[in-house]
């Protein structure tokens, strides 16, 4: 009787790890993801928050898709997720209004750091969106953590 019972445990708990789902652990390919992007060497931090754009990120880092320009306005305030080796950004790129696309108007390139945080006031203020046209998707992170902002940088 004991070692029909062991048996019995052993099986019920074999039973158990093969009924864990294929899909544990793998992240829904419409949830809302914060994506580093590099332009030219400068990074900056999206947080993305419409399901179509977000799965299109993930299939442009898997390579399904190829690298597009990010296109959204932008805000006041790194927005809690904009920041680049310890600097705050005085900027983002709205979550809900970022999309990607293959072609952009010339008056929104630019760069993260030598253009916008260099002129946050015209960028924000009266262009009032970015589409940097060299921008690469480099990989999907977590929320990154609040560095310690220093004025200036």
């Amino acid at each position: 009787m004991k070692k029909f019972l062991c048996v019995a445990l052993v099986a019920a708990g074999f039973l158990s790890v093969l009924s864990v789902p294929a899909d544990a652990g793998i992240k829904d390919p419409a949830a809302p993801g914060y994506f580093v992007v590099d332009v030219v060497g400068e990074r900056f931090v999206l947080h993305v928050t419409d399901p179509d754009t977000a799965e299109t990120a993930r299939r442009i880092l898997a390579g399904e898709l190829p690298q597009m320009i990010p296109v959204g306005d932008l805000m006041w305030g790194d927005g809690g997720f904009n920041f680049d080796n310890g600097s705050c950004y005085a900027w983002h790129m709205d979550p809900a209004d970022v999309r990607f696309a293959e072609f952009a108007v010339e008056v929104c390139d630019g760069r993260p750091r030598s253009d916008v945080q260099a002129d946050p006031t015209y960028w924000v203020d009266h262009l009032g969106y970015f589409c940097p046209w060299t921008a690469e998707l480099i990989e999907e992170i977590e929320k990154p953590k609040r560095p310690i902002c220093i004025a200036g940088n």
